[in-house]
């Protein structure tokens, strides 16, 4: 007797962006925003599975791009025209929720911009890691707010 699973997982990525004016102390969040998960997202999930890459996993930056054009499936580093990046300051679980989350200063990341990403396996410099993930969204961010982007990965089984 043969077993066969046909489950379906779906991945659910939603972005928040949290905004602070230094000065007045005011809050806002745009968001949540939904965006796609590229080929390569799923192959480092998949090698996560199997212990592949460990420890270079675990570093993981979220980048901030100039690039305005539709995501697609295999898109990589190279479809951001990256502008900025920056090290994540927290990764949490609750459940089948992962939420991610990276912090801008006052002086980081100022200006107009056009889509966001994550990458693991990466370092500060521009352009390393593998994209697992890519929003096309404009926001801008100016040098009187502090911007903390939360990233919530929530995975379901489909029916």
């Amino acid at each position: 007797m043969e077993l066969v699973l046909n489950e379906i997982v779906g991945i659910y990525i939603d972005w928040l962006l949290h905004y602070e004016d230094i000065v007045t102390g005011r809050k806002w969040t745009l968001g949540p925003f939904r965006n796609k998960v590229v080929q390569g997202g799923l192959e480092n999930m998949a090698a996560l599975l199997i212990g592949e890459h460990p420890s270079e996993t675990a570093a993981m930056h979220v980048v901030i791009g100039s690039n305005a054009t539709a995501a697609q499936q295999n898109d990589d580093l190279t479809d951001m025209t990256e502008v900025a990046r920056k090290a994540l300051s927290s990764k949490t679980r609750s459940g089948a929720m992962a939420r991610l989350r990276a912090f801008f200063t006052s002086t980081e990341a100022n200006g107009d911009h056009q889509c966001l990403g994550i990458v693991a396996r990466s370092t500060d410099v521009a352009g390393t890691g593998t994209l697992l993930n890519r929003l096309v969204q404009p926001f801008s961010k100016t040098a009187g707010t502090v911007l903390t982007i939360e990233v919530r990965w929530t995975f379901q089984g489909v029916t």
